[in-house]
């Protein structure tokens, strides 16, 4: 008894809670009827009028609808059409309503019907939104044809009946119609046409579906024509490969100006006047090692220093400051001594090796090379770096009007970041080879690595966008990038005319040196082989890189002659020794300059860790227009 009480009053109140409920109560919000009737004008431009009937329950419809409506749209894969949207008027019920148009850089304009200050009463409401658009006639051989979205891909809400109307101007003869519905790419066709150029759906399309519609009349109705942006967009291909060709050739251009004919070398006897051989290992670019070691040995051999070693050759070796026997007019005599001056200030020695002394005499060295060579080259002219900025405007502008990136329309902010990394790479070259040469090659070598990271990003990034874009845009918009890259960044710093005298000179010397052959220093009528020859050159052969050469040379006069050298305590044993020697100096040397360069790598290290902060084809919704509708 007491279970069939309990069914009966389970029953009585499912019974009055379905009294309870009303229609409007189980309402939903949706599109009932959506109209669209389309006239089209000889010039092209259509006056849509819409008429968009809906249930509003106040849940996603509460002010009012929106609309929007695409005025660029993706067509043949990676071109873009565009298309305008000008309203011309909007009523609600038959009255004028407000509204508001966003209008954007991206694909999209949308329009909010209503005022957030009021609220759409419950029920059934009409709207009509009437508009002027343009862009969508295609121009064929044999006919033009309209192919467009009555019903776009946006809709939020069902449309239980949907129907469009095309009035085409007089004259016209309908060659073909078609249509679509269904998702974007659905062949599905759930219509019926209700009169030559009118059409209406057979089942309700759900959110997202559209209705597509064909119509295609004979030509000569239609005045041809298409806007500036559609213009751009059909010569996009044209207008990106002839721009990098121009870009290309403007580079070589570039390239061409500042190439310089190089002098004809000829053998040389003496080093170039008024440059010491430090100075012009920091010309040929050589590292610290070939600088400081020339320079000291060249103030040791004109008498001005000493570079001794213990006898143990344990220790670094020790630059002394010493006297020389006689005066000599040449330049060398004056100019060595400035350097040994430079090395050691007041001091009588100076320990090579990781000391205060030893770093500050590097860095006084280094300022002085760099006077010394400073008008031997020259920047390269700053206006091939205007080629990759305009490369980024117009690309900039083709991609606005002819090109589809491929990527979601809220991308773009993405491809243009790409775009402009691509345009920073000649400064970033730029940068690199500046810093190499002004700050030497170790530092050269840490912002190189930085440098190959950051261009291992971009062209990563660029990859990814290579692969969704035509490649009638990708290769011209590389060709602007990488030969304005070519034209200014190889070299960054390019030979004056005195650079290009001395750069003659010491290729000239370097073909002495390097020449062993008796009968061809016969030919070139080189001076005679001597001590004092030997010890001239030999400072120039360490910053020439070619010291094993012009040492090995001599062997047979040095042993015959017992040379002992009085710029420094060691001595010859036996034939092979020379060569070994200056190794040895370059060795002890390299090291030093390591080991300083490795301790400041380890200061700046722990300085930074120590650091702290406080600061945290054709289908379904692939015609022109489209769009959708939603609430607010």
């Amino acid at each position: 008894m007491l279970g069939v009480l309990r069914s009966i009053a389970f029953l009585l109140v499912c019974l009055v809670s379905l009294c309870g409920f009303s229609p409007r109560t189980l309402a939903a919000e949706e599109i009932l009827d959506y109209d669209v009737l389309a006239e089209l004008k000889t010039d092209g431009k259509m006056v849509v009028r819409e008429t968009i009937t809906v249930n509003v329950e106040n849940r996603r419809i509460r002010h009012g609808i929106t609309r929007s409506y695409p005025v660029r749209q993706r067509v043949d894969e990676t071109g873009l059409r565009h298309y305008t949207f000008n309203v011309l008027s909007v009523r609600l019920d038959g009255a004028q309503a407000p509204y508001s148009v966003s209008e954007g850089a991206g694909y999209m304009t949308g329009m909010a019907i209503g005022s957030a200050k009021t609220y759409v009463s419950k029920g059934i409401h009409t709207y009509e939104i009437t508009y002027e658009t343009d862009g969508h006639v295609r121009f064929m051989e044999d006919h033009d044809e309209l192919f467009l979205n009555a019903i776009g891909t946006d809709n939020a809400f069902p449309v239980n009946k949907a129907s469009f109307s095309l009035q085409l101007p007089a004259g016209a003869v309908i060659r073909k119609t078609d249509g679509f519905t269904g998702r974007v790419g659905s062949e599905e066709k759930a219509f019926v046409r209700t009169g030559p150029s009118s059409f209406r759906t057979t089942r309700v399309l759900r959110p997202k579906e559209a209705f597509t519609v064909l119509v295609a009349w004979n030509k000569g109705v239609v005045q041809a024509h298409e806007s500036f942006a559609n213009r751009i967009a059909a010569m996009r291909d044209t207008l990106s490969i002839s721009f990098g060709g121009l870009i290309a050739m403007l580079s070589l251009y570039f390239w061409w100006i500042k190439r310089r004919t190089p002098l004809t070398v000829i053998p040389q006897f003496t080093p170039p006047q008024g440059y010491g051989p430090g100075a012009l290992a920091r010309f040929l670019d050589k590292g610290k090692t070939a600088q400081v070691l020339s320079d000291m040995i060249w103030t040791s051999v004109w008498g001005w220093s000493r570079l001794d070693q213990d006898e143990q050759e344990k220790a670094s070796p020790v630059y002394r400051r010493a006297e020389p026997a006689r005066e000599s007019g040449k330049w060398h005599f004056s100019e060595s001594r400035k350097i040994r001056d430079l090395l050691l200030e007041d001091k009588q020695e100076m320990q090579i090796g990781a000391t205060a002394q030893f770093r500050a005499a590097l860095k006084r060295l280094g300022i002085d090379r760099a006077a010394k060579v400073d008008d031997l080259t020259e920047l390269c002219s700053f206006l091939p770096l205007a080629l990759p900025v305009i490369s980024l405007l117009f690309y900039w502008f083709l991609m606005h009007y002819g090109y589809h990136s491929g990527l979601e329309s809220g991308d773009g902010a993405l491809v243009m970041l790409i775009l402009m990394g691509m345009t920073a790479s000649p400064g970033v070259f730029f940068v690199i080879m500046w810093l190499k040469l002004r700050m030497g090659s170790i530092f050269g070598a840490i912002f190189a690595a930085i440098s190959l990271w950051f261009l291992a990003l971009l062209f990563f990034a660029a990859t990814v966008l290579v692969m969704e874009m035509d490649f009638a845009l990708v290769i011209p918009a590389l060709v602007s990038v990488v030969a304005p890259i070519v034209a200014f960044c190889c070299p960054v710093f390019v030979l004056t005319e005195k650079g290009m005298q001395i750069d003659a000179h010491v290729k000239g010397l370097r073909m002495y040196i390097e020449t062993a052959e008796k009968d061809r220093l016969a030919v070139i009528n080189a001076p005679e082989d001597t001590i004092e020859k030997y010890e001239e050159i030999l400072p120039y052969a360490i910053a020439l890189g070619c010291a094993q050469a012009w040492q090995k040379r001599f062997e047979p006069l040095l042993e015959v002659q017992h040379y002992e050298p009085k710029w420094t305590n060691r001595t010859v044993r036996g034939l092979h020794s020379a060569p070994v020697r200056v190794a040895d100096f370059e060795k002890s040397i390299g090291k030093t300059i390591s080991a300083i360069a490795a301790a400041d790598a380890a200061r700046r290290a722990a300085s930074s860790s120590s650091r702290t902060s406080s600061r945290g084809g054709r289908s379904s919704g692939r015609g022109s227009g489209g769009g959708g509708v939603g609430g607010w």
